[in-house]
This record gives C-alpha cells, sequence and structure tokens, in this order.
C-alpha cells in the first residue's frame, strides 16, 4: 500500500469520525482507543478549525476533566451547556466527594458491623445488671441502657482515665443493679453520689449496694486501684452509643458519607482517617467537657469525614460547575450539624468540633489530589502535607498534656459548658452534675 493510498484511508477514518460526533458530542462511553483526537476536540469545540497539534493534549484533558466532574463537556470558552451547577442539582448531590471513585467499600462495612455488635452487647449488658434493656427512670431519650453501662461498656469517662477531684478513686459509689434500680425509685440518688460519707471511704471493702470506681469503670478496673488509667477510652467510644437512636443516626450518616469516601481514597487512607479524626476529636473533647459527663459514639469522626469534603472540593474547585455552590452547601451541612444536633442533651460538641478539624488536616494527607501540573506544585503538596501533620501531633501532646496536667477542663474554660448546651430547661445544669 503506498503513500497516497494510506493517506486516503486515514481521510476516510477521519470523516466517519467527524460525522458521528458532530451533532452528538461524546461522552467517556463514546471514546474509543483508536479515536482520532483531533476530531473530538474539533467536534466539542465548536468547529474550530484553528486547533494546532500542540493545542491538541491540553483540550483533550480539559473535555475528559468536564466529562468526569460535570457529565458534560464545555465548548471552547469553557462555558457549559447544561445545568448540572443549579441549587437543585448541587443540594441532590448530598455529602458525596467530587473525586473519581475507583477503590470499593469494604472497611465501612466492618465498621458498621462493629458499632451493631457494640450496641447489642450494651443492650444485653444492661438487661444483666439493671433488669432492662432501656433505662426508663429515669428515662433514656435515646432508647438505650443507663450511664452506668455505658461507662463500663467503654464511653469517655474522665474519673475512669485520670485521679479526679470530682469522683476520687477512694471513694464508694451508688452501683447501679437489680437490686437497686427498684430503691433508688423513692430514694433520688444518682450514680456520681458518693455512698458513704467521707470520713468513712478510705476503706475499700465493698457491701451489696455500693461500688468502687474501678467496679463503674468495668474492663477489669485499674493496674493501681487508686490510679485510674484507661487511656483506651479515646478510642471505644467510637464504637459505643448512647441509645437506639444515636445510634441508628450517625450510622446512617456514616453509610452515607463512608461509602463514597472509601471508594475515593481507598480503604487504608479511610481507616486511617477515620479513626485518627475519631482519637483527636475525644482527646480535643476531654479537655473541654463536663469532667462527669459521659460521652460516646462515632460523631467525632463522621465531622472529621465531613471537614476531608472541604479538602475534597478545594482540590478540585476549577473542575467542577459553580464550586461555591459546593462549599456553601458544605457549610450549611456542617452548620446543621453543630448548631442543630450538638446542643441537644448529652452530645458533646467540643468532640465533634475536634473530629472536624482533624478532618480538614488530615483529609489533606488521605484525599487523592488530581494530577499536578509542574513538580513545584507536587512540592507544594507534600510540604503542605508534612507540616500540617506535624501541627497536628504537637496540639496533640498539648491537648494530652494539659488533660492529664494539674487543673482540670472545667476550672480553665468556665464558660466552655454553653458551647455543648443550651442554657435551657437546666440542660447545662444537668450536663456538669
Amino acid at each position: 500500500m503506498d503513500r497516497a493510498e494510506e493517506e486516503a484511508i486515514e481521510q476516510k477514518h477521519y470523516h466517519q469520525q467527524q460525522t458521528k460526533y458532530e451533532h452528538h458530542p461524546p461522552s467517556k462511553h463514546d471514546l474509543n482507543d483508536n479515536d482520532d483526537i483531533s476530531v473530538i476536540i474539533d467536534t466539542t469545540a465548536g468547529g474550530n478549525k484553528d486547533i494546532t497539534k500542540e493545542d491538541m493534549p491540553s483540550r483533550h484533558v480539559h473535555f475528559l476533566m468536564a466529562h468526569r466532574y460535570n457529565d458534560h463537556p464545555t465548548d471552547g470558552n469553557g462555558s457549559h451547556d447544561d445545568n448540572n451547577g443549579t441549587w437543585s442539582n448541587v443540594l441532590l448531590s448530598g455529602l458525596a466527594p467530587l473525586g473519581q471513585q475507583k477503590s470499593p467499600a469494604v472497611c465501612i462495612w466492618i465498621l458498621l458491623i462493629m458499632v451493631l455488635v457494640a450496641i447489642s452487647g450494651e443492650l444485653l449488658w444492661s438487661k444483666e445488671t439493671a433488669g432492662e434493656f432501656l433505662e426508663l427512670d429515669p428515662f433514656n431519650v435515646m432508647f438505650g441502657p443507663s450511664i452506668q453501662v455505658l461507662v463500663q461498656s467503654g464511653a469517655r469517662y474522665p474519673p475512669c482515665m485520670l485521679n479526679s477531684t470530682h469522683m476520687p478513686p477512694t471513694r464508694r459509689y451508688i452501683c447501679i443493679n437489680a437490686t437497686t434500680a427498684a430503691a433508688m425509685e423513692t430514694m433520688p440518688v444518682s450514680l456520681f453520689d458518693p455512698a458513704l460519707p467521707p470520713n468513712e471511704t478510705t476503706s475499700l471493702v465493698t457491701t451489696p449496694s455500693t461500688c468502687s470506681l474501678q467496679d463503674i469503670c468495668g474492663f477489669g478496673g485499674f493496674s493501681n486501684p487508686r490510679t485510674p488509667d484507661q487511656a483506651f477510652r479515646f478510642l471505644t467510644p467510637l464504637f459505643v452509643h448512647s441509645g437506639l437512636l444515636h445510634c441508628a443516626v450517625n450510622l446512617a450518616v456514616l453509610m452515607w458519607m463512608g461509602i463514597k469516601l472509601e471508594r475515593l481514597m481507598g480503604s487504608w487512607r479511610f481507616i486511617a482517617l477515620y479513626f485518627s479524626t475519631g482519637i483527636f476529636g475525644n482527646v480535643f473533647g476531654a479537655n473541654f467537657a463536663p469532667p462527669t459527663t459521659p460521652s460516646s459514639g462515632c460523631s467525632p469522626a463522621l465531622f472529621g469525614l465531613l471537614g476531608s469534603l472541604y479538602i475534597d472540593l478545594a482540590f478540585r474547585w476549577k473542575l467542577v460547575q459553580q464550586p461555591l455552590r459546593h462549599f456553601i452547601k458544605l457549610i450549611g451541612y456542617t452548620t446543621l450539624g453543630f448548631v442543630v444536633l450538638d446542643l441537644l442533651p448529652g452530645v458533646d460538641s467540643f468532640s465533634n468540633m475536634g473530629g472536624f478539624l482533624a478532618g480538614l488536616a488530615m483529609g489533606l494527607s488521605t484525599v487523592p489530589a488530581e494530577p499536578m501540573n509542574s513538580k513545584r506544585s507536587f512540592l507544594m503538596l507534600w510540604a503542605a502535607r508534612g507540616i500540617t501533620l506535624i501541627i497536628m501531633f504537637i496540639l496533640l501532646g498539648v491537648l494530652l498534656n494539659n488533660f492529664y496536667g494539674e487543673n482540670g477542663p472545667d476550672e480553665f474554660c468556665t464558660y466552655c459548658q454553653y458551647i455543648s448546651c443550651l442554657p435551657i430547661n437546666g440542660f447545662c445544669s444537668q450536663q456538669k452534675k
């Protein structure tokens, strides 16, 4: 076959593809390995014939990016001929990452099973110790067990983690069980009320109706009976929930965001983001929340996932239609979470705030970025990741040092309680007890 015949065949193939895409711009499903890129550019750019070979790669990449995030290509001026950036479409997209999702979602289902096993264990333990699955008097509005069951199930509880003047380990306390539950109906006492006068609390001899702090905390007690040391309670609250309602809401949000985020970043990055933000949130909350208020739930990790969505949007700001609307949507969801949900009794706003801040920082390292156009951009991204991680570790050390220091959280921040509750109907006074 001579050169003239080859050129004739190429010209025929060119016109066939031009006719194919002339009235129907190609989608990613239409692109074949042997399609001529120049034809695709000509048809999607409104028939612009002044395209050079040097323009082809960048124009083709721009077309693919536009399709990947907006479902439709842009014209030669970058304007869109669809309505995917409308407010309705932006809001209906929900809390989902904008990046390409390639990995399978595996760990999210393991987390789901672990949380369901944990809440089942709480209810069974409540039945074993108090004779009822749900606390009815006083009624647990989250449809869950008593405070003591939550503490023994692994809720974050500072008196079990360090020596506290609020609940010294040398004193004895009301032990809630099937025997004392009936007596409490006529005797208004709580778990935190000492069972013996101060001058009689040096003895650790047990009685049928009282418990030591070790008994209340569970998990085999402490290495030294007079020194609480259950630091693992920075992690275990991610699996413990205050009731069925609390668990259902958190799991629904976890599945809503988690599946797509794990598919975006992969299982290992997702697990690193989930647990690092959850633990940091609990450390943060332990420094500011009332010291005798148990904290449970995976919401610090959920706010961490929410924070990572801001990083995902920042990485793809120039690749999506109406990025400002996506940003406003995230602001709206974040505000809704903090203002409406966190001000309910028993919800720890401080842990969620810490989880959200950690999500912004850890998201920079766990959310995949788009390919860099230059080596400088690549180095700047990794430098930002390194600096952010260093700051996070320093801040974590400062918070831990402050938590285990001499001053309790309620002593250096007397007004912090109002961040986590509304001063209405005694909500704040109930949490401060």
